[in-house]
């Protein structure tokens, strides 16, 4: 069995440079528009964990929570991040990481863990699926003395 498996840092759906506006939705609709079997997304915002399924024509998603939102909210981070992405980027909306998996073989996942990697300063988790048998891990990590530890 063959597997395309893709990766993709959304930074919330920012542009380089950072600007006012996100493309988050465009981001996941254009890394799953040839059908990769997985794609494993970081820097998710949390409220759009809800939105994956139908960004990626229909991909089951899984997610886990990295950052929880800053105000309990995830549609008020979101609306207040509305103002301009650039500048707010994840200081309100928490961030996430997640996998989709194509629906052919969504019913050879088997089974999901999570490992939370580390706590100090920026949480990071590290998310695996086992895919007909294969283990793919969705892990988000910064470089340096953070990688390192």
């Amino acid at each position: 069995m063959s597997l395309v498996v893709r990766t993709w840092n959304l930074f919330h759906g920012n542009t380089v440079p950072p600007g006012r506006r996100a493309y988050l939705r465009e981001m996941v609709e254009l890394v799953t528009a040839d059908r990769p079997a997985v794609v494993c997304l970081q820097e998710v915002p949390v409220w759009a964990l809800a939105h994956l399924q139908g960004w990626s024509g229909g991909m089951t998603s899984t997610g886990i929570v990295a950052a929880p939102p800053r105000l309990g909210s995830a549609m008020l981070g979101r609306l207040l991040t509305e103002l301009h992405h650039g500048l707010l980027r994840s200081a309100f909306t928490g961030q996430a990481n997640a996998i989709l998996v194509d629906r052919p073989i969504a019913g050879a996942v088997t089974g999901e863990r999570t490992l939370t990697v580390s706590s100090a300063g920026e949480r990071r988790v590290c998310q695996a699926v086992t895919v007909d048998g294969l283990v793919v891990v969705n892990f988000h990590v910064t470089g340096g003395v953070p990688a390192d530890e």
